[in-house]
């Protein structure tokens, strides 16, 4: 940097590495520098969105992750983590959106699949959710989050003897962890 003032990717490193480092505001700032430099930057508008989301910034984030997305609209990197971020602010039809474009993009992208599943389910679609979820059992019949979304139907629909046998799976497939285990405990309880 002493040497070369302008050179932005001195800059786009150190940033990814504070950012590694989980230094997240140091890191906004060298990623503020890269596009000072380079406005057209699309990857450091990309970063900088997550390391704003990282600090829970989400609507500063949103605005980095579409200013790169208007550099290179079909960037999925930004598309799935804006998802991500739509998902936490619970904006669920824009989620459904993006997700649907990403498909697009990327036919086999099973996370945003998943994603859009759990939106329709948070919706309350459960005839779409469950669509969904089983297109994502069609790429990858050992896919845990489409079993679990699968399962948190049946059980929303009191259908607990179903849920119980797709969580049985869903717990194989992971192995045991405490809250797979305590979504069995509760079907079983509710039942």
């Amino acid at each position: 940097i002493e040497i070369k003032p302008n050179f932005w990717k001195v800059y786009f490193n150190k940033a990814n590495l504070l950012s590694e480092m989980r230094r997240h505001e140091e890191s906004i700032e060298n990623y503020n520098k890269v596009i000072e430099i380079d406005s057209k930057n699309f990857e450091a508008y990309y970063h900088r969105a997550n390391n704003l989301a990282n600090i829970r910034k989400y609507h500063d984030a949103l605005i980095d992750y579409d200013k790169s997305l208007s550099i290179k609209e079909d960037y999925i990197p930004a598309m799935m983590e804006k998802v991500k971020v739509l998902y936490k602010l619970k904006n669920y039809e824009k989620v459904i959106e993006l997700c649907s474009k990403i498909n697009l993009l990327e036919i086999g992208n099973e996370y945003s699949k998943v994603i859009k599943g759990e939106a329709f389910l948070a919706l309350g679609k459960l005839k779409d959710a469950k669509k969904i979820f089983n297109e994502v059992l069609e790429l990858n019949p050992n896919a845990k989050e489409a079993i679990g979304g699968i399962a948190n139907i049946f059980t929303l629909q009191g259908n607990h003897d179903e849920a119980n046998k797709l969580k049985v799976k869903y717990l194989g497939i992971i192995r045991f962890s405490q809250k797979a285990g305590l979504r069995v405990l509760d079907c079983y309880e509710k039942k």
